[in-house]
This record gives C-alpha cells, sequence and structure tokens, in this order.
C-alpha cells in the first residue's frame, strides 16, 4: 500500500501530499520558477539602456541592446536607412559583363554564383592537367594530332570512335551476308524478277522500299489504329450528350465534330447561313444575264403560282428552243409604248414597264397535265407586252381560250 508524504514547497511555501518522497515542488510552475533561480544564480545580470526608446532595462545576455522584440526591429529599420552603400562598377572576371557592386567591403570579384563556380571547376581542372602526363597522338578516325592524358586513348573524341565503330559493324556484316547464296525473288511493287543474298529483302529497288513502307504505314493505319481510334470514341460518345444547334434536342453524336442532330439541322443552317450571300448573286447574274433571267422567270412562276415542280422537264423544253433563240424571237417583237413611244429594251423589262405575255393565259389550261402546259408554255404563245395592255387582261377571258388552244396549237 502507497503512503502519501505531507510536504511544503520550496518555492511559494504551501502545503502538499505526494506519494513519492523525494518531491520538493508543488506544481509544474514552481518546478520552472526553480529551475531559473539556478540558472540566474550561475550567470551575471546586465543593467543597460534601451537604444530606441532609452529606457531602462536588465539581461542575462551579453549581446542584447533593447529591451523588447518591437524596439529591436525598430532599431535595425532606423540603421539601415542610415547606411548608406554606395554602388560600385565591376566588370566580372569569368563572363566580362559590368554589373553593381553594393557590398560593404567592395570585394565582390563575379556577378553571380554560377559565374563563380565555373571559375573554380576551371582552376581545379587546371591544378589536375598539371599533375597528369600528356601524349601527343594521331587520331585513327580523322587524321588530327591531338594531346591525351591516357595512354591507352587512340581518338580525339567520341564522335570519330562512335563513326569507327559503326564502319566496323558495316563490314563485318556485308562479310557475312556474302557468305551467303543467291536466290531469286520478285519486286513486291513493279513484279520484276531480281537476285539476292537477303532472306528479308522484298524490293528490288530503294524506289520501290519506300513505296512499300508508305503502303505498309497506310495498311496499319486502316486494320490496326483506325478502329482501335474509333472504338475508344465511341466509348467517350456514349456517354456524352449534346444539344442541337438548330432544334435544341439533346442527342447523343456519332463523332467528335458533330453539332447537328439531324443532317436536316444541318443543311437548314448552312442555307441560313449563306442565303443573303447567294440571294445576291443571282440578283448580280439576273441583272447582267438576261438568258439566266428568263430562264428564272419561268421556273418560280411556275413553282409559285401553280405549286409545280419543273424536276423532269427543263425549261427548254417548255419554251421548244433555246434561250439563245428565245432572246431573238423576243427582240423581233419589240414595239414603241404607244403615247409615249418609250422603245422595248432589256433594261425596261420589269413590272412597271414591259412584260413577257401568254397570249393565251395559263390560268385557261390546267397545268398539272404536261402535254397542255408544254403548249401554253411554247415560244409562239410568248409576246412582248406593256404592262398597261397586260394588266387589263382578266381572268374571265379564260373560257374563250379552252378550246382555242387545242386548235391552233
Amino acid at each position: 500500500m502507497n503512503l502519501l508524504h505531507h510536504r511544503k514547497c520550496i518555492i511559494c511555501g504551501q502545503e502538499f501530499t505526494s506519494v513519492s518522497n523525494l518531491r520538493q515542488y508543488c506544481s509544474r510552475e514552481c518546478q520552472k520558477q526553480a529551475q531559473k533561480n539556478r540558472y540566474h544564480g550561475r550567470v551575471s545580470e546586465y543593467n543597460r539602456m534601451c537604444l530606441y526608446c532609452g529606457q531602462p532595462f536588465t539581461t542575462y545576455r551579453s549581446t542584447k541592446q533593447c529591451c523588447c522584440r518591437y524596439c529591436s526591429s525598430q532599431w535595425q529599420l532606423k540603421v539601415r536607412r542610415d547606411q548608406v552603400i554606395r554602388e560600385v562598377k565591376k566588370e566580372c572576371k569569368w563572363c566580362h559583363e559590368i554589373f553593381m557592386d553594393s557590398s560593404s567591403n567592395k570585394m565582390q570579384a563575379y556577378c553571380s554564383d554560377v559565374c563563380r563556380t565555373k571559375q573554380d571547376n576551371e582552376r581545379g581542372k587546371k591544378k589536375w592537367l598539371k599533375k597528369q602526363k600528356h601524349y601527343e597522338r594521331l587520331c585513327k578516325a580523322c587524321g588530327k594530332f591531338f594531346i591525351a592524358h591516357m595512354i591507352r586513348k587512340i581518338y580525339c573524341s567520341v564522335e570519330c570512335q562512335e563513326g569507327i565503330s559503326k564502319r566496323k559493324r558495316s563490314i563485318k556484316s556485308k562479310e557475312k551476308i556474302k557468305q551467303k547464296p543467291m536466290m531469286k525473288k520478285r519486286c513486291i511493287i513493279c513484279n520484276t524478277p531480281f537476285e539476292t543474298r537477303i532472306r528479308h529483302k522484298l524490293c528490288c529497288h530503294k524506289d520501290c522500299s519506300k513505296e512499300y513502307m508508305k503502303r505498309e504505314a497506310v495498311r496499319k493505319y486502316r486494320e490496326i489504329y483506325r478502329p482501335r481510334k474509333r472504338a475508344a470514341l465511341e466509348k467517350k460518345l456514349k456517354s456524352t450528350v449534346l444539344i442541337c444547334k438548330y432544334c435544341s434536342n439533346p442527342f447523343t453524336p456519332t463523332s467528335s465534330n458533330q453539332v447537328y442532330c439531324k443532317p436536316q439541322c444541318s443543311k437548314t443552317c448552312i442555307q441560313r447561313k449563306y442565303q443573303h450571300k447567294n440571294n445576291e448573286k443571282r440578283r448580280a447574274k439576273r441583272r447582267n444575264n438576261i438568258q439566266y433571267r428568263i430562264k428564272y422567270n419561268i421556273y418560280w412562276r411556275l413553282r409559285s403560282v401553280f405549286n409545280y415542280k419543273i424536276s423532269d422537264i427543263t425549261v427548254e423544253t417548255l419554251l421548244g428552243c433555246s434561250l439563245a433563240e428565245y432572246k431573238k424571237y423576243i427582240e423581233s417583237k419589240f414595239y414603241p409604248h404607244p403615247e409615249t413611244n418609250e422603245q422595248m429594251t432589256w433594261d425596261n423589262w420589269a413590272p412597271n414597264g414591259w412584260h413577257i405575255d401568254h397570249i393565251i393565259p395559263l390560268f385557261a389550261v390546267d397545268c398539272s397535265d404536261k402535254e397542255q402546259l408544254i403548249k401554253v408554255c411554247n415560244y409562239k404563245n410568248t409576246q412582248p407586252l406593256w404592262a398597261d395592255e397586260n394588266i387589263k387582261k382578266n381572268k374571265e377571258d379564260n373560257a374563250k381560250y379552252r378550246e382555242q388552244i387545242i386548235i391552233t396549237l
């Protein structure tokens, strides 16, 4: 059974109980205070004045000059401001570049530590070379004289040594090939027969071998590398979901560059992008080329008014002649305006000028029937008419022409 011992603290004088008989202090703080007292008993005290604030303080360190950390930091700043270090221009002993020496003793000889280490290494090499012996030799590869520090050294550099080793290998391989028997082969590229001692040779000439290498590279890419890339792409694209730029519907892409969900969306976007430019080109072509203008007007009138597509029938079959002949035919029927005496030209072919009129109108015929359409659109059924005269024609006269078209044409 452990006995409790009643003791009295040496530092603070309080009574305390402890299990051990050797304990002298009641707490950890008293123990630290005793250690300080022991230390101060061994070291002498110094009474000084603070350099920054001028207050007296006591210290046990011989080098301490300020009373606290704040005063010491402020004092160091003041000293740095007061010391004006003059810079001196110098030349580096290694790289010969000019630098500014800002050291206090002005003994700096190199611009950086790199130059200093290089100079030290150079000095070490010179000392080592003085100790070594020198041998004048002739290089077996290039035939130049050089100084060697080893007895066995034959070549002036590593390049000469590697070049000779390659030559020796090539000579040995050629000697081995000469010992083998001749074989008859046929070139893979040009299919010409040739003789060789090499078993794996497939081509007769260097050009054929280059062509064979190109073909092999293409074959490997098609058979090996392309399917690998496709498989990796498919794995990535299965997990990705994109939104179509045109219809904004989500879709899984089949290629890395896919932006639209369907080919219809891509076509409509491209048409809208280049619609303005294409329209301007068509307008300019209509102004300059009269044959194109005639073709354009016939095509779009049938398409817009009757909703009839001319995919099977061309404009030449409808007119019954070529566009150049039709142009001459219309020009032969030009006549002046009865009131203003204005002459017909291709420049005043406009809604306010003159029109190309059908003598038997298109509304008088069933345009869904191709035979009737070809008869009405024939060049003999057209004539140039001034806009005022053409507007006077009325749709009520269509019944008069229904029988006449079948008889006349």
